[in-house]
């Protein structure tokens, strides 16, 4: 949900400092879910390979 809330703000114009601050947030947030969730990141963390 907050992923989405940060992708939807991307979508308006803010200055440079803000969106790059929006890019960072989301990213941060992927990874605490790829950590969190990772069978929803759609990698083989059997394998250790992606599809």
């Amino acid at each position: 949900m907050q992923i989405d809330m940060f992708r939807r703000a991307l979508g308006q114009r803010f200055d440079p400092l803000t969106t790059d601050r929006l890019k960072v947030g989301v990213a941060e947030i992927e990874a605490k879910k790829a950590a969190l969730h990772p069978e929803t990141t759609g990698v083989d963390w059997e394998n250790h390979r992606a599809p």
